[in-house]
C-alpha cells in the first residue's frame, strides 16, 4: 500500500482524512480493499482512494456491530455506487460533513 491509503488498528487514513471504523467495518472494508487491489489491477490508486472514503465515510456513519451486518451494508454501498453513477458519494459527503459539524460544535 502506498501513502494514499493506510490501514490502522481503528482507523483508516485516506489522503489526510481518519476515518474511526467499528472493527467489524475494518476487516470488512480492508478486505475488499485487498480484493480490489488484486482483482481491479488496472484502476489507478486515487480511484481505489475514493471509493475507500465513501465507504469509510458511510461505515463510521453507520457502526455495523457485526461482520454480517458490516458486509450487508458494504454490498449496499457497493451497488448504490454504481447505480448512481457514482453521485451517492456527494449525499454520503455531505451527511458526514453535517454530522462531523455538529459534533465540532457541541464539543466547541
Amino acid at each position: 500500500m502506498n501513502g494514499i491509503i493506510q490501514f490502522g488498528n481503528k482507523w483508516v487514513k485516506v489522503n489526510e482524512s481518519i476515518f474511526y471504523l467499528t472493527p467489524h467495518a475494518l476487516k470488512v472494508l480492508k478486505e475488499w480493499y485487498n480484493w480490489s487491489v488484486n482483482y481491479d489491477t488496472d484502476a489507478p490508486e486515487d480511484f481505489r482512494a475514493e471509493e475507500v472514503e465513501y465507504f469509510a465515510k458511510a461505515l463510521e456513519l453507520l457502526k455495523p456491530q457485526s461482520r454480517d451486518e458490516a458486509s450487508h451494508y458494504l454490498t449496499i454501498l457497493e451497488n448504490a455506487f454504481v447505480q448512481t453513477d457514482y453521485k451517492i458519494k456527494e449525499v454520503i459527503d455531505r451527511i458526514h460533513a453535517n454530522k462531523s459539524g455538529n459534533i465540532l460544535v457541541r464539543e466547541l
